[in-house]
């Protein structure tokens, strides 16, 4: 379980924010603690000036809950706006955006805190080519940048609403960044050198012992991308992202069934619970 509090842009702590980091902090549960000032209009227009007041912001709640109790979990962020000053909305998906918010990510990994991100998202009412690039972009950003707890997966329009295909598709994207993420390990055997040899000006790599001992480790597979060239799409339907992304929806709503929490952790859990009503 984790607390979501905010301050209220510009530089304003309300009671009922406070008294949430308060208690978190006595209770040892973790808290978040991040403004959404918005630049051009609860926060200045100038990137720079957008995180330091942020910052400020965010800060001022890390000292209030750690004077309560030093060492209680606390994650800092930020949600840094943008007011779009052509059409008067809010984008969660503007470049400044991105830019303010890999500041603050850098801030975290400064201060040594864990950090609250953001994947995953798009301005676009719908999850179209738009949302796509949108999300697909903060989601890579996020995980290169180093944000520890990210979310808004398949949010659309500002924030206002969501989509469940959305989703579908950003899970598939989510895995390939994270596989990204992981790196390529170098070692004697992956660097193939001696392979490289064997194989020699002219061979073939297709049916050698090593190509079939990486594989698995190596290649990522999708689940929802079509990889299999023209033909074999027209083949199979014509169907496009989306459209695949709402069948498997379908499949999803019509068979998953979530795993019950064990008997044992139940009963841990409403331990708990009782002490804490008590």
């Amino acid at each position: 379980m984790i607390q979501y509090a905010e301050p209220i842009s510009p530089l304003k702590h309300p009671h009922t924010s406070i008294d949430k980091l308060l208690f978190c902090a006595e209770k040892q549960i973790p808290v978040i603690y991040s403004p959404a000032p918005i630049a051009g209009s609860t926060a200045p227009m100038t990137i720079a000036g957008h995180v330091v007041q942020g910052l400020a912001e965010c800060l001022c709640g890390l000292v209030i809950h750690q004077l309560k109790s030093p060492g209680a979990p606390f994650v800092m962020g930020m949600g840094p706006a943008v007011l779009d000053m052509a059409t008067g909305q809010c984008s969660y998906n503007a470049p400044e955006y991105y830019m303010a918010y890999m500041s603050m990510i850098e801030m975290s990994h400064h201060l040594d805190l864990p950090s609250w991100g953001y994947a995953g998202t798009s301005d676009s009412q719908i999850p179209d080519e738009q949302a796509c690039l949108e999300a697909g972009l903060l989601t890579f950003i996020s995980a290169m940048s180093g944000a520890n707890l990210n979310h808004d997966v398949g949010y659309l329009d500002f924030g206002r609403t969501g989509s469940l295909e959305m989703i579908v598709i950003m899970n598939e994207v989510i895995d390939q960044v994270r596989r990204i993420k992981k790196g390529a390990p170098i070692d004697a055997d992956t660097l193939a050198v001696d392979v490289i040899r064997q194989v020699g000006v002219g061979g073939e790599f297709l049916t050698h012992d090593h190509t079939c001992r990486h594989l698995r480790a190596t290649q990522w597979r999708p689940s929802l991308i079509h990889r299999d060239g023209y033909e074999n799409w027209v083949a199979s339907g014509q169907k496009s992202l989306l459209a695949r992304a709402r069948e498997k929806l379908a499949e999803i709503l019509e068979n998953h069934r979530p795993l019950p929490v064990p008997v044992d952790q139940a009963a841990a859990i409403q331990k708990c619970i009782d002490e804490f009503v008590v």
